[in-house]
């Protein structure tokens, strides 16, 4: 954190000298994307979970082996013929044992690990999803910063053309000193929020880069791309009944209610049925009889306490409680998935009409022009029909972000990569 803030420190005052950013790492959504799969700290830790499950899987499959093994006897007092051991002084043998039972406990078992691979898969699925939306929210905020310089260095321009207007025009005592100051702290205002826009490029880059576990000396970022690659068309409404049973958090809950049935099938294996078990081997001396001996136990218990019914009776009442949250769970996906879906709609639309108000306002800031400067419009409807333009046309690129952080929203919330 203390690097972080370091390395935050002197890129801002590389900012506040430095007008190019010539010198700037240039950057893609696609890059970031990779950057975030592969340094993530968050996907790091459930790509690990979900390799243990795997492993705890591989695990329990080691009960479908039988248990081999091997033993050798050397006595102390070694008996020599014609100057060699006898062969009499070793003995060895070989036993292979099998739980009959077992093999059922552990096919039960081998079940709950398999739905554990699926809870660590929906788990691992989410996590990708979480952190390639906070680092696409970052990498919005860059675009965002890039493309209101474009449009504010053309403001500057605009803003300059209208005070050598009003300039011309109090030089001919036609308006105020006042109108004059007005239009001159216009300009002003453009150049310090050019100055805060690079400076939040600075610190966007700088959240940016811890996003994607970036420990480098970099210290800007640039892109070329802009908002309009979040514009290009509204996904389909989807199915609602059918995209819920996709996302994660449907998943988890429902694999959780398939892991506790299993659970209850492998406690009744365990306690009901008996315990056989079935083993063969043998001891040799001479000529080798490793099968000479096999053996059949059957071990049942007629009463354990109150354990098996405790343990049954716990787990019923954690399965009616992961019903009832699937339940919840499905409620609450349908109205988030509907929520998002018309946020992203409103949000598309809204484009749409400040595109539309754009175009009459630029239309009217050109008419207003050339009569204000023809001395035909007053000095106040001029200036405010300018100002209505700019502020469009800011209002059109805030709807643009708007529209991209929408789209990365719904994209999180179905998992979509």
């Amino acid at each position: 954190m203390k690097k972080f803030f370091i390395v935050l420190g002197l890129t801002l005052a590389l900012v506040s000298s430095v007008d190019s950013y010539a010198t700037a790492e240039k950057i893609n959504r696609e890059i970031v994307k990779s950057e975030v799969l592969k340094n993530n700290p968050l996907i790091s830790i459930a790509k690990l979970e979900l390799d243990k499950a795997k492993q705890e899987y591989t695990k329990a499959s080691s009960g479908f082996f039988p248990k081999i093994k091997f033993q050798a006897h050397l006595p102390q007092n070694l008996r020599e013929q014609e100057g060699s051991l006898s062969y009499k002084s070793f003995s060895c043998g070989v036993s292979i044992g099998l739980s009959i039972s077992g093999l059922l406990t552990t096919h039960k078992h081998l079940k709950e690990k398999a739905v554990g691979v699926k809870i660590a898969q929906a788990s691992y699925d989410r996590a990708v999803a979480d952190a390639i939306y906070e680092s696409s929210v970052k990498y919005i905020d860059l675009i965002f910063y890039y493309e209101s310089i474009e449009l504010l260095d053309k403001i500057k321009k605009r803003r300059i053309e209208n005070r050598d207007i009003v300039k011309l025009k109090y030089n001919s005592g036609l308006v105020d000193i006042v109108a004059l100051k007005v239009v001159e702290f216009d300009i002003a205002k453009v150049e310090h929020e050019l100055k805060m826009l690079k400076r939040n490029i600075a610190v966007t880059s700088a959240l940016l880069l811890k996003s994607m576990d970036r420990s480098d000396d970099t210290a800007l970022l640039e892109t070329d791309e802009r908002l309009d690659i979040y514009c290009k068309e509204l996904p389909q409404e989807p199915d609602y009944c059918s995209i819920i049973p996709t996302i994660p958090e449907f998943l988890i809950a429902q694999h959780k209610i398939d892991m506790l049935k299993k659970q209850i099938a492998r406690i009744k294996v365990e306690n009901l049925l008996p315990s056989v078990s079935f083993s063969i081997g043998g001891m040799c001396n001479n000529v080798p009889d490793f099968f000479g001996e096999q053996d059949i136990s059957v071990d049942y218990t007629l009463f354990a306490g109150r354990k098996l019914i405790s343990d049954i009776k716990i787990a019923s009442n954690e399965l009616k409680i992961a019903s009832e949250g699937l339940k919840n769970t499905i409620g609450y996906l349908k109205g988030e998935a509907i929520k998002f879906y018309n946020d992203l709609v409103s949000a598309y639309e809204a484009i749409d009409m400040k595109i539309q108000s754009l175009d009459v306002l630029k239309l009217q800031a050109e008419v207003s022009s050339q009569k204000y400067a023809k001395g035909f419009l007053k000095y106040e409807s001029w200036y405010n029909t300018e100002n209505n333009c700019i502020n469009s046309q800011k209002e059109l690129l805030q709807a643009k972000k708007d529209f991209a952080l929408e789209t990365e929203k719904w994209r999180r919330f179905i998992c979509s990569k």
